[in-house]
């Protein structure tokens, strides 16, 4: 099995039916459960429930089944399940899986995240309280006066993180041979492209990481970086660097920590630094929002709420941008993390309610 070749995932036991897994999980009190639906006398549904309800550990357990119709999936999501992937899934993401909900993540396979989106804007059409909010809506209250937006995500913050802090921790600086020749740009830059990790794990590059290690100043940090693309530890660097960004929205700095197979990484960020490092992309949020009111006709004092959502909304430089706007009054928070998939649902719902008043 793929998992056990992995130097940081122990395999602890395997069982063969739900309640083997049971068994299993009482006696070896695992961090992660690899669970299979389709199991005889006891099916990996049941199972998974009767662990969530029992284990006194925070176990966390990753459905992995050859079927994904909608109704397994809400099952397993309610019996407590951490993620729900497809068995056809390349060994390299399976391993990334076990890692993201080891470390507390959640995790849909994409085909099940599309499907739940679309449920859940069908769904409102049938929510008989929604639906009742947005009939008793005028129509100056529907009326969208401008609109306006930057192309800017938390991914965008992320890569803004690892470039300013990290890279130097996997061989930006490093100098080659006796001629201090240049460590590849290329090789470091990659890494703020979590997508893109993946994609040196090639022999050329192999052999080039290799020769840096006996002929650079920093052969461990060169050492770190091969270790990161061929053990797959993008992932967790990245989900490192999301916890991080989240603990700056309460505190003024952070220590962010990776610790795997040759990498030993451990930087302190500040509040300060952080904002410093995004603040063109402030800015650049700061002049659409200006620019919006501006095109809608209003000024802030008539403005009555300013709704919050999306993980983004909690960085507090972003949050005083927006006090300084209009006041912190004014101020809502709203769904940090489903506001902005209910939103385009609500928008679904309408349009699709449109169509079918037309035809």
């Amino acid at each position: 099995m793929v998992l056990g070749h992995q130097d940081d995932i122990e395999v602890v036991a395997e069982a063969g039916t739900g309640v083997e897994a049971i068994e299993a999980a009482r006696t070896h009190r695992p961090d992660v459960i690899l669970m299979d639906i389709r199991m005889p006398e006891m099916d990996g549904l049941e199972a998974t429930s009767r662990i969530v309800e029992e284990a006194d550990w925070p176990v966390r357990i990753l459905i992995l089944t050859t079927f994904d119709p909608d109704e397994y999936v809400y099952q397993a999501l309610r019996a407590g399940a951490s993620g729900f992937v497809l068995k056809d899934i390349p060994p390299e993401e399976l391993v990334a899986a076990v890692h993201t909900v080891a470390d507390g993540g959640a995790l849909l396979a994409p085909s099940i995240t599309k499907r739940l989106i679309g449920q859940f804007a069908e769904h409102l059409a049938v929510d008989t309280a929604l639906s009742g909010r947005l009939e008793l809506l005028t129509d100056q209250e529907r009326e969208v006066l401008a609109t306006g937006g930057v192309n800017i995500a938390g991914d965008v913050f992320d890569r803004e993180i690892i470039r300013y802090r990290l890279l130097d921790h996997f061989g930006r600086g490093t100098r080659l041979g006796e001629r201090g020749l240049p460590f590849p740009v290329h090789l470091t830059e990659a890494l703020a492209h979590w997508q893109e990790i993946p994609t040196l794990s090639t022999p050329r590059t192999l052999r080039l990481l290799d020769e840096a290690q006996r002929t650079g100043n920093h052969p461990s940090r060169v050492r770190a970086l091969e270790s990161l693309v061929v053990n797959n530890f993008g992932f967790a660097m990245f989900d490192a660097v999301e916890q991080a960004k989240q603990e700056l929205s309460d505190a003024y700095s952070t220590v962010l920590r990776l610790w795997a197979k040759d990498i030993d990484l451990w930087q302190l960020l500040t509040r300060a630094q952080f904002e410093s490092v995004i603040a063109q992309h402030r800015r650049a949020i700061a002049a659409r929002v200006q620019d919006t009111m501006e095109r809608s006709g209003l000024g802030p004092d008539e403005i009555d709420a300013v709704v919050r959502t999306g993980g983004s909304s909690q960085i507090p430089c972003f949050i005083s941008l927006l006090a300084e706007h209009f006041g912190a009054e004014k101020l809502r928070l709203e769904n940090t993390f489903s506001g902005v998939t209910a939103g385009l649902a609500i928008r679904a719902w309408e349009l699709d309610n449109a169509q079918s008043k037309r035809t």
